[in-house]
């Protein structure tokens, strides 16, 4: 959880919107928002590794090559965890910000995800 509220701490901060951050509560002039429990990634983080360990073991020969893939996969994870929170955060402050919110943090969970699976299977 601190680590999906730090990574979208720093997104927030280079995109230069002004946020307030109380633990896990985030104040931003598109409104109040909280890295849930739910939200910290946990599950998404173990499904992912378990299924890196699982390419690893049928794609590379050596230990170290999969230890390696496993490890860039998890981080790949963490930081992609917190990028949905931090899309999550920044799309109510869109004008025209017309979805839901369960709609959102469905939508770019999925695409979080591929992309994180995309960019870690081309690399191998």
């Amino acid at each position: 959880m601190e680590a999906t509220a730090d990574v979208s701490e720093r997104l927030l901060g280079l995109l230069g919107v002004p946020a307030l951050r109380e633990g896990m509560f985030f104040t931003l002039p598109g409104g109040n928002f909280e890295v849930a429990e739910i939200c910290a990634g946990l599950r998404y983080l173990m499904a992912g590794t378990v299924t890196a360990l699982l390419f690893a073991y049928l794609n590379f020969n050596r230990w170290g090559k999969r230890i390696a893939f496993t490890l860039l996969a998890a981080v790949s994870f963490v930081i992609a965890n917190g990028l949905r929170a931090f899309i999550t955060m920044l799309w109510p402050r869109r004008p025209t910000a017309g979805c839901s919110a369960a709609r959102t943090t469905s939508t770019s969970a999925w695409c979080c995800s591929r992309s994180c699976w995309w960019r870690c299977c081309g690399s191998a």
